[in-house]
C-alpha cells in the first residue's frame, strides 16, 4: 500500500482535546453498505466503529455510507456532501475514504452494476473533486478496494484434476457466482491503478481484496500473491479461498457473516493495519 504522514499541524489539531478552542476534525468515510454497516454491525466490529474509538476526542468520524448503492447512484449524494464541507466545516477533513466496487462489480443483469469505464470515471470525479475542493485542500484520499466474497466451497476436492474433475472445473467457471468472484478483482485493480494514477500523497490506494485474499492463503499455507502481478483467473493452478472452483477452500469462520459483509477477523487483520499507516 502507497502511503503518507499528516503534518505537524495536522497531527495537532486531531490530537487536540479542547473543543472549545479547537473544533476537531472529520474522518469522513464514503461508500456502500461495508461503509455504513461498519458502525453499528451487530455481526462485527467494523472499519467506522474501530476508528471513532479510536479518534475518540481528536476528531469525529463521519458515516456516509448507503447500503446497497453503486458508485452512479452515489453521485447526487457526494456533490450534496461537498456542498456541506463547503458551508459548514471550517478546516478540512483529516481523511476522505472511497470504499465502492462491492455492488458495482455485480454482473449487467443486476441493477447495481456499473460497467468498470464508469465506475473509473465515477471514482475520478470523486477525487478530482477533493482534490479540487478550497475547503478540503489539505483532505487525504484513501481508496479502498472491493473484498471478494465468499462462494460454497465445491464437494470436489481432488486437487489432482483429472478430465471429470476438470470438467467440472471448467462448468464452475461459467457460474454467474465466480464471474462475480473474479469481478471484484478486476475492479479491486482499477482502483489500485487510479490511486497509483495520481503520483500524489494526497490520495493512496488499500488493496483490501488482495490482503483478504492473501490472509487466508497464509491461514491455509498456500503461496501468496505477489501485489504487482495480476491474477491469471484462467490458470487451473489458481482455486482461491471463496472462488467456489473445485479444491479451493471457503474463508474460515469470522472472516465473513455472509457471503459479501466482513466480519470482525477481517477487520482486525487487514484493514486497521492498513488504514494505521496513513493515519
Amino acid at each position: 500500500m502507497q502511503g503518507f504522514c499528516f503534518t505537524k499541524q495536522e497531527r495537532f489539531m486531531a490530537q487536540s482535546t479542547n473543543t472549545e478552542t479547537v473544533s476537531l476534525p472529520k474522518i469522513i468515510l464514503f461508500g456502500d453498505s461495508l461503509t455504513e454497516w461498519s458502525f453499528y454491525s451487530k455481526h462485527s466490529k467494523g472499519i467506522g466503529d474501530v476508528l471513532t474509538t479510536r479518534y475518540a476526542g481528536r476528531a469525529t468520524v463521519e458515516n456516509e455510507g448507503r447500503a446497497g448503492y453503486s458508485s452512479t447512484w452515489l453521485l447526487p449524494h457526494f456533490d450534496s456532501l461537498i456542498q456541506r464541507v463547503r458551508q459548514q466545516e471550517t478546516q478540512p477533513p483529516l481523511l476522505f475514504t472511497i470504499w465502492l466496487g462491492a455492488n458495482d462489480a455485480g454482473l449487467p443483469e443486476y441493477r447495481p452494476y456499473v460497467p468498470l469505464d464508469k465506475f473509473e470515471a465515477n471514482l475520478r470525479y470523486f477525487i478530482d473533486t477533493i482534490l479540487a475542493e478550497e475547503k478540503m485542500h489539505t483532505t487525504k484520499v484513501v481508496l479502498i478496494a472491493p473484498p471478494p466474497i465468499n462462494l460454497p466451497a465445491s464437494d470436489e476436492n481432488d486437487l489432482d484434476l483429472g478430465p471429470e474433475v476438470q470438467a467440472y472445473a471448467d462448468a464452475a467457471r461459467e457460474m454467474k457466482g465466480y464471474k462475480i468472484y473474479v469481478n471484484k478483482a478486476v475492479y479491486a485493480r482499477k482502483v489500485m491503478e487510479i490511486a497509483k494514477s495520481y503520483g500524489s500523497d494526497r490520495v493512496v490506494g488499500l488493496d483490501y481484496w488482495r490482503a483478504v485474499v492473501n490472509s487466508e492463503l497464509k491461514e491455509q499455507e498456500l503461496e501468496t500473491l505477489d501485489p504487482d502481478v495480476d491474477v491469471d483467473f484462467e490458470s487451473n493452478d489458481k482455486r482461491l479461498p471463496g472462488s467456489g472452483l473445485p479444491g479451493s477452500q471457503n474463508f474460515r469462520k469470522g472472516m465473513f457473516t455472509d457471503g459479501l459483509h466482513l466480519g470482525t477477523l477481517v477487520i482486525t487483520r487487514n484493514s486497521l493495519s492498513g488504514l494505521h499507516k496513513v493515519s
